[in-house]
């Protein structure tokens, strides 16, 4: 961190020398070539807590708040959030994001797809298994992007959404789409007992009712 202090301790102790204007005038010139990024900052919500508290404990104006800032932000906090110093003007505006937490193994629901995350990585990343039904796409691994387009509208997925990405993963996890079956396909019905699967079925089942054992393609009796 000696390089962070020694870059802003430098602008703001200058003022008895070259005058307050010198300081803010640097101040702001920072500010606005850091205002030329195009990156969305993403923060974890420990800094996010932290920048706030450091916002409402000081009242003595922009310099010494934005010098409090630095000198109490840590590696850990930098390292964390995969931020530069040349992040700290746009924290101190808090022009940034915050993270959304995501559970490794709980099942989501967003925007009408479903997830479950699989991982998620030592900067933030999250990586999820993903089945959008208005499509009927299943992807086994997908990483979100910072933010992410779910993230203002993500909730726990219900026991039904939980139930129809299985289905839809067990399906696709055969090459076939949801709800797909081919006459010769061996499949078992809701009263657990296997049978082969042909048009005639529908009459006495409903689709939702049968499971996908096996392909005709896999069969290795034909």
């Amino acid at each position: 961190m000696k390089d962070i202090y020694g870059y802003f301790h430098h602008i703001i102790t200058r003022p008895p020398r070259r005058g307050r204007k010198w300081a803010m005038e640097a101040f702001e010139n920072y500010m606005k070539e850091n205002e030329k990024m195009n990156k969305i900052l993403v923060i974890d919500k420990d800094l996010d807590k932290k920048i706030k508290k450091m916002s409402r404990d000081m009242t003595c104006g922009e310099l010494p708040l934005f010098w409090d800032m630095v000198s109490k932000m840590s590696e850990n906090d930098l390292n964390r959030n995969n931020l530069t110093i040349d992040d700290f003007p746009r924290l101190f505006r808090k022009d940034y994001v915050v993270r959304k937490d995501y559970v490794i193994g709980q099942y989501y629901s967003a925007c009408g797809d479903i997830f479950k995350v699989i991982g998620v990585g030592k900067k933030g990343e999250v990586n999820i298994e993903l089945y959008v039904p208005e499509h009927d796409a299943y992807h086994a691994s997908v990483e979100l992007g910072f933010p992410s387009i779910y993230d203002d509208n993500v909730r726990p997925a219900n026991k039904n959404e939980v139930k129809l990405f299985h289905r839809a993963k067990h399906f696709h996890k055969q090459n076939r789409m949801l709800n797909e079956f081919k006459t010769g396909d061996i499949a078992i019905n809701h009263e657990n007992n296997l049978c082969y699967y042909e048009p005639t079925l529908m009459q006495y089942y409903k689709v939702e009712d049968l499971k996908l054992v096996c392909t005709k393609e896999m069969r290795g009796d034909l």
